[in-house]
C-alpha cells in the first residue's frame, strides 16, 4: 500500500521544493515577502498542472 502514495510523496516533495527555491529567488530580486509568496505559488501551480496533464515530468 505505501506503494499507492510514493508518486504522490514525490510530487508534493518536488512542490515544496519548487515553492521555496522560487521563494528565495523573489527575495533575493528584491520583491516583498508577500510579493515572493506570490510568485512561488504562482510557479507551483503552474508546474502542478503541467505535471498533471503530462507535459512537465519530474526530474530525479
Amino acid at each position: 500500500m505505501a506503494k499507492t502514495y510514493q508518486p504522490t510523496l514525490r510530487l508534493l516533495a518536488h512542490q515544496i521544493s519548487v515553492f521555496i527555491a522560487r521563494w528565495r529567488i523573489g527575495l533575493q530580486a528584491g520583491l516583498t515577502p508577500e510579493q515572493a509568496v506570490a510568485l512561488a505559488t504562482f510557479e507551483v501551480g503552474l508546474t502542478g498542472l503541467l505535471t498533471a496533464l503530462g507535459a512537465a515530468p519530474i526530474e530525479d
